[in-house]
């Protein structure tokens, strides 16, 4: 396993080094890694948790906490020791797909008597799950341009209060009648399913919207296309 530290955290004589078997994964993929703590005095550390942070705007303190994950309640590290504890988690399945303007950061929190301390935030790639790949995938071979994502805060899904939303321009046939199409997707909480929303948008800002129901583990997207065929077809005739 090839091993990266992302983030580090000092103090007092002791280093916690928080590394990760690679810096790039897929929405709800698994994530291996392990905490070394290595301390020139015997100290006492507790509530270690792993924190999958995402930045909301240019302020350093408007941060969205993703998921967290507690690995240890306690720790002891004797002087001049070193403290493996090994991790392993899965992402989130809606954990947003990575852009220039839109980083992900996994931070290591940590609690020492009444003190807490957070880490360096050490930077991950996102990339898109296999079904998110393949429908995007379905829009560009019907000639949908896929030209932004960012995240709608005027929009929720079922777990976070924003949503990623991708954006298409349509092919040349039918902008007469369709100025955008926006996908978003919203795995339903505690079940094997992913509801992608789809937003047509005339020239006029006039809105429809369409809503699908996918198998998260059906990575086929053909079921997909007919679908969104169905969708256009419907939505020209009533425009």
């Amino acid at each position: 396993m090839t091993v990266q530290t992302v983030s580090s955290l000092q103090l007092d004589g002791t280093i916690v080094d928080t590394k990760l078997d690679k810096t790039h994964y897929r929405q709800g993929e698994w994530v291996l890694g392990e905490v070394i703590i290595s301390s020139d005095i015997a100290t006492s550390l507790e509530n270690i948790t792993l924190s999958l942070v995402i930045p909301m705007g240019t302020q350093a303190e408007e941060e969205y906490l993703m998921a967290d994950y507690l690995l240890t309640e306690s720790v002891q590290v004797e002087a001049n020791k070193t403290v493996h504890i090994p991790f392993r988690f899965e992402l989130p399945w809606d954990t947003p797909v990575t852009l220039d303007q839109y980083p992900i950061f996994i931070r290591t929190d940590i609690q020492s008597g009444e003190e807490y301390y957070l880490s360096e935030m050490g930077e991950i790639e996102i990339f898109p799950h296999p079904l998110v790949e393949n429908v995007l995938g379905v829009m560009e071979q019907q000639a949908f341009q896929l030209f932004n994502v960012e995240y709608n805060f005027n929009k929720e899904t079922e777990m976070h209060p924003f949503a990623q939303e991708f954006t298409f321009q349509p092919p040349e046939s039918i902008t007469q009648d369709l100025a955008e199409t926006k996908v978003i997707f919203d795995p339903i909480d505690e079940e094997e399913k992913v509801d992608i929303r789809i937003e047509l948008l005339s020239p006029q800002q006039e809105s429809t919207q369409f809503q699908l129901l996918v198998n998260k583990t059906n990575h086929d997207a053909s079921q997909f296309e007919d679908q969104l065929i169905h969708i256009l077809n419907e939505y020209l005739q009533i425009s």
